[in-house]
């Protein structure tokens, strides 16, 4: 029976058409190694027969530095998008201060994005592509936060005592 391999994989779909998109092919292909960046093209074209091997993904993942087809594939089963070892915070001495202001930056970027959309009142594939990558860098710098949170520990922010204020009886 024939079935609809966009309904079967869309956010596969939807990463290897952003992918495409955002990247010269014919340079991509003769760095990874292709036959031709024709090749290239078929493997990344939804409705030819050969596909992209887990191999020569990882090759394109790591050649481009582009990490979108790995998170359509992960967030088609239902995991949350890759997050690379470290993204240059751990050397950072305000470390913990730089992903916060990444996350503002991020979502201020994102909160525009969602305001051309209410304006032009609706949504284009383009601008579905930038949000959805937008959303995927924000969840990424989120949960940077959180580990270095966790491996640096909270930072002290507010003491435990109120110096200001004077002691309040326990009631009896």
């Amino acid at each position: 029976m024939f079935t609809d391999e966009k309904s079967k994989h869309d956010h596969v779909n939807n990463a290897i058409r952003s992918f495409a998109k955002s990247h010269v092919l014919s340079d991509l292909a003769q760095q990874v190694g292709f036959q031709s960046a024709q090749v290239l093209r078929n493997k990344l074209c939804l409705n030819q027969p050969h596909q992209l091997t887990v191999n020569e993904l990882v090759d394109i993942t790591l050649a481009s530095d582009n990490r979108c087809i790995v998170d359509g594939v992960l967030f088609q089963i239902g995991c949350f998008p890759s997050q690379l070892f470290n993204d240059g915070y751990a050397n950072s001495a305000n470390s913990i201060t730089n992903c916060l202001l990444k996350i503002c930056s991020n979502t201020g970027y994102l909160s525009d994005l969602t305001l051309q959309i209410r304006d032009k009142q609706r949504v284009t594939e383009t601008a579905r592509h930038s949000i959805v990558k937008q959303a995927v860098e924000l969840m990424s710098e989120l949960r940077q936060l959180i580990e270095l949170l966790e491996t640096k520990g909270t930072p002290r922010l507010v003491s435990h005592g109120f110096p200001s204020c004077p002691s309040i009886p326990a009631a009896s």
